[in-house]
């Protein structure tokens, strides 16, 4: 359910209200769970409630413009999951049942003001809060733990730039922002281990090019950009090929750098060409789990699982006045690490699929 409210004070400046409630049941039982002499399912559910509530002032004349605003939201979740697999002549069970609340504050704001022809400087950022609580069992053959957790922080999240307009219709701009993810804790599915991991933050630089040509039948977005990461969050397997012993885990120091190109053409008012190529590179530049212990695993100088160096598309949408309407898509994506385990680390092939 949502509710957008929106008041003009004059021709510049407007009020804009935005509340919403949401409500998602969702559950997330295996094919095979409840079917006899089933020894390895999975079953439980998960729900969730989160109200928002959004304060905004927008700004605007021929030099500036501005948002300044503020956001609140409140949450809560109930997640059930209940496993059995084999190791062996042993069928080992698992489950938790977790309640968790969520809480988030922020103050945002953002100005765009044109201090000399063609010329723009952006500044912005956001203050932000964020709370989370879990609170419940879990249980590993009939083992029963409370669990207890919570994690809470204030960050501030910077945005400064600058954009040029080289003609009416083109403009480049370059964009300094952070990033923020917040940590938390996860739940080794074996063992029902619960297992902190820090926040993730970043910085990330872009330069962008826009451009609308040939009377706005031709429209070209490119980027190039660079980022680095501090104690990125991954998704690890403790134990090689096992997915049951997936944790969060957190490197110490990455980096990654590529571009994209987007080009859109209306050769008619019906017919829409489309095509765009995305370049990645990716790198855990400080990564090691168990420091000095005997199972010590250094990922330094791999790459990001599911982070493809190549992807690339080709499409096309017509539609007719009368609204019949078709398209086409075709996409090819790049090998890629399928997911940190050990030295022996497993690859996805390239692939391409045509809708």
């Amino acid at each position: 359910i949502g509710l957008e409210v929106v008041h003009q004070f004059n021709d510049n400046l407007t009020f804009t209200s935005l509340t919403g409630w949401t409500n998602s049941d969702t559950e997330r039982s295996a094919i095979n769970a409840g079917l006899p002499n089933e020894q390895f399912f999975t079953d439980g559910f998960f729900d969730q409630r989160l109200a928002t509530q959004e304060f905004r002032l927008n700004f605007e004349n021929d030099r500036l413009r501005w948002v300044a605003g503020l956001y609140a939201a409140r949450g809560k979740n109930r997640g059930v999951r209940n496993s059995a697999f084999p190791i062996g002549t042993i069928t080992l069970t698992t489950g938790n049942d977790l309640t968790g609340t969520q809480t988030n504050y922020a103050l945002f704001g953002e100005a765009a003001y044109q201090f000399a022809p063609r010329w723009r400087v952006i500044a912005g950022g956001r203050l932000d809060y964020f709370k989370n609580r879990s609170v419940g069992t879990t249980t590993f053959n009939g083992n029963v733990t409370q669990v207890d957790r919570s994690f809470s922080a204030t960050e501030f999240i910077p945005k400064l730039g600058v954009t040029y307009d080289i003609s009416d219709t083109q403009k480049v701009s370059l964009i300094y922002q952070q990033g923020y993810r917040p940590g938390g804790s996860s739940v080794r599915p074996d063992t029902n281990q619960v297992i902190p991991f820090e926040a993730e933050n970043t910085n990330n630089l872009e330069f962008g090019y826009r451009a609308t040509l040939l009377q706005n039948s031709l429209i070209i977005a490119a980027n190039i950009f660079y980022q680095e990461w501090e104690t990125q969050q991954i998704e690890r397997a403790v134990i090689p090929g096992n997915p049951l012993t997936n944790v969060i885990a957190t490197a110490g120091e990455a980096k990654s750098f590529g571009g994209e190109l987007e080009i859109s053409y209306l050769p008619n008012s019906s017919t829409r060409l489309f095509a765009a190529v995305g370049l990645l590179n990716t790198e855990f530049t400080d990564f090691v789990l168990n420091q000095g212990a005997a199972n010590e695993i250094d990922f330094t100088g791999f790459e990001f699982p599911n982070a493809p160096k190549t992807s690339i598309s080709l499409g096309i949408d017509w539609q007719s006045p009368n609204g019949w309407f078709a398209g086409g898509l075709v996409q090819y994506v790049g090998s890629q690490l399928s997911s940190l385990e050990d030295q022996n680390t497993r690859r996805l092939d390239s692939y391409v699929t045509v809708d």
